[in-house]
């Protein structure tokens, strides 16, 4: 019976492993339970035994894929260190999922490119809620006046533009390798946003401003 139940869950996490990039590379629509079977090398009626539809399939793949991956994040956010240190481990962080796997950037990608509201809403609310929340406080705790909401977000976008460019800022002068380098790239985005922030904290917060 055991074994039977650690097999179950192995054909699961080979279904998932196969079903990641095909979704990353063609989309929800674009691939089919029969691609996956096929992929796995199995029938259609097994991978049904595991999935009752495709959308069962493609909300396991997105916890699959990105449950660890926010586990790590909250680790550098949650470490018992400084503000700065934390934020430095966090950018080093994300800098290290977004270089280290290509696959799982694509597939971040394809889901915004998609829009998948329902979808997005299961990543906002049950995936990366605390590290949200977590990264959030710590934006708190770096600048008390700015807004929270939007400094997460651009901390990570910082990060992440630097690689989705990087094939276009090798054909500027002035590219050197060093800047393709992950630490490289962490420094420069830590020391620009400790900078900034030094000086957001410094500013009072602007009242909000409601139409007349």
């Amino acid at each position: 019976m055991a074994s039977a139940r650690a097999e179950s869950l192995n054909t699961r996490a080979v279904i998932l492993d196969n079903a990641l990039p095909m979704f990353a590379e063609k989309g929800f629509a674009g691939v089919s339970m029969r691609d996956i079977a096929r992929a796995v090398g199995i029938s259609a009626a097994a991978l049904y035994h595991h999935f009752p539809d495709k959308h069962s399939l493609y909300l396991e793949t997105v916890h699959h894929a990105f449950t660890d991956v926010s586990q790590g994040f909250m680790d550098a956010l949650k470490a018992n260190v400084s503000a700065e240190k934390r934020l430095e481990r966090y950018v080093r962080s994300l800098a290290r999922q977004v270089s280290d796997n290509p696959v799982l950037r694509r597939f971040h990608q394809r889901m915004m490119l998609e829009g998948d509201e329902d979808m997005l809403k299961i990543m906002a609310t049950k995936i990366f809620k605390d590290q949200y929340q977590a990264a959030t406080d710590l934006a708190r705790e770096l600048a008390p006046g700015a807004d929270a909401h939007m400094l997460v977000f651009s901390i990570s976008g910082l990060v992440i533009h630097h690689f989705d460019m990087v094939s276009l800022r090798r054909c500027f002068r002035g590219h050197r390798k060093q800047h393709e380098d992950v630490d490289y790239i962490v420094d420069h985005v830590c020391n620009l946003l400790l900078n900034g922030l030094k000086g957001m904290a410094k500013q009072k917060p602007k009242r909000q401003q409601t139409k007349r």
